[in-house]
């Protein structure tokens, strides 16, 4: 008998032991995802409550501005620079995480999920909160698998789905004017007309739709020009200029399905796209006139190519 308790004595010894010598004093609890969203996009999404719930709820249950995965759940404790913390319980067992995007290139970076927890010096409890951290573990893993999937997406952090091609059509002709109000759709194919009609008493065909570029300018007016992509070089007249497009140049283009007011919302979000890539912008972005809009009066059926110039 002696001899059971005194073996029981030195296993319940050893294993009180390895609680201290396998968990440490401060338990690391981490999660690191890499993501190909721009650097200033990703710190919006953290900043950004609304959108870290939208991301993870197709996983997570809502509980008012607090949500549950696994069994844990998570409530925000505040904003951080780069960062979100995050106060995660599950039962009685409560601790801080803190979740940061890392800059690694112009258009890649890496989301970082960290919670540290202080171990007890009882034993039992040391062990309870190691098991505590095995579950956190998974539970931030699908969490930040969920962020990932959002951030990966261009369309959930801008609005629109963007491309990078090269440019194909070298040779555009084009033509300008102003007026002190937003041009109609009638000015801008009047313009229009007038590089057809040149093209067409050069024998030059056109190699693509018409393009418009419309900026309000200092006084509050209206400048806006209409190019027309052609298959050659031609003469320039007193108010008809020839440009040329840099062969193979790069853009970023998004393709929009609406009207004057779809198109504006569209053109800020691939301004904002452009500008969190820092690329530089070599010429003016424009509107590619896909569908004849004198032509077709329901706005909601215009097809429209928006084209960024960059290098």
């Amino acid at each position: 008998m002696k001899k059971i308790l005194l073996v029981a004595a030195v296993v319940l010894a050893l294993g009180i032991a390895a609680v201290y010598i396998f968990i440490p004093s401060t338990i690391t609890v981490s999660c690191v995802r890499p993501v190909r969203a721009m650097p200033p996009a990703v710190s919006r999404f953290l900043a950004d409550t609304a959108k870290i719930y939208t991301a993870i709820q197709p996983s997570a249950g809502a509980m008012g501005n607090d949500f549950t995965y696994n069994g844990f759940t998570y409530h925000l404790n505040k904003l951080m620079y780069n960062g979100t913390e995050f106060s995660v319980k599950k039962n009685q067992d409560t601790v801080s995480a803190t979740l940061i995007g890392v800059d690694l290139d112009k258009d890649s970076g890496f989301i970082y999920w960290t919670a540290n927890i202080h171990s007890s010096t009882n034993p039992f409890t040391r062990l309870s909160q190691y098991v505590f951290a095995h579950g956190l573990k998974n539970s931030m893993s699908g969490l930040i698998d969920q962020m990932k999937n959002y951030l990966d997406t261009p369309a959930h952090l801008y609005g629109i789905g963007v491309k990078e091609i090269e440019l194909k059509d070298s040779v555009l002709i084009s033509t300008k004017s102003h007026k002190a109000t937003e041009p109609a759709i009638a000015d801008i194919y009047l313009l229009v007309k007038k590089l057809k009609d040149y093209a067409l008493s050069e024998q030059v065909t056109a190699t693509n739709y018409p393009m418009v570029n419309i900026q309000q300018n200092e006084t509050g007016g209206f400048d806006f020009m209409v190019g027309l992509p052609v298959s050659r070089t031609v003469p320039q007249t007193a108010d008809i200029n020839i440009k040329y497009m840099p062969y193979r140049g790069k853009m970023f283009i998004t393709e929009v399905k609406g009207g004057p007011g779809t198109i504006k919302t569209a053109a800020a979000q691939l301004k904002e796209f452009v500008t969190d890539s820092r690329r530089s912008v070599p010429a003016i972005p424009f509107e590619l006139m896909v569908t004849d809009r004198s032509m077709e009066s329901d706005t909601s059926k215009w097809e429209t190519m928006l084209y960024y110039p960059v290098m």
